[in-house]
């Protein structure tokens, strides 16, 4: 009778084990499962936004690429045309200062230059120096322009495409 009464026990402890060891892997199952199919739908969605980027990206090239060739070519062109505006004659007439020259270079950096006291005295810089690097700071704040609206654009129509695919 005791036999018997272990060897129950001992039948029971094995079902009992057999039954958590399959319960075990059945809860891993559907949860390996479960990450796997949500794994391939982020994949999925991935797939997508990256093939909207790609239209997008291609749409706003076509505008931004033409319009910065522009951009460049009429900084180009007036900066060449700078002795035409500012002569020769007006270079020797207009004595640009020190202080004038400390400006736009402190305007320039991060950290402003110092005064100093010869501010009034003449610099080696001319008008049509100033007038040749205004141009091609125009030039450059342009193509910034643009590139910053085009990014801008870009990142709307996707956030637009994304949501409606949603």
């Amino acid at each position: 009778m005791l036999t018997s009464l272990w060897f129950k026990l001992g039948s029971l402890a094995v079902i009992i084990a057999a039954a958590a060891t399959g319960f075990f892997v059945l809860r891993q199952h559907f949860i390996n499962e479960g990450y796997n199919e949500c794994k391939a739908t982020q994949k999925k969605e991935v797939q997508t936004v990256a093939k909207i980027q790609t239209k997008v990206i291609h749409q706003i090239e076509k505008v931004y690429v033409p319009q910065l060739k522009i951009i460049h070519e009429v900084g180009k062109t007036t900066t060449k045309e700078v002795p035409i505006y500012v002569t020769a004659k007006d270079n020797k007439r207009c004595t640009i200062n020190n202080g004038f020259v400390r400006l736009w270079n402190s305007a320039n950096r991060s950290v402003p230059i110092t005064e100093s006291s010869t501010d009034e005295t003449p610099s080696a810089v001319v008008l049509s120096d100033v007038a040749s690097e205004h141009s091609r700071e125009a030039e450059l704040c342009n193509a910034t322009t643009l590139q910053l609206n085009a990014l801008i654009t870009e990142i709307e129509k996707e956030h637009a495409a994304v949501s409606h695919q949603n």
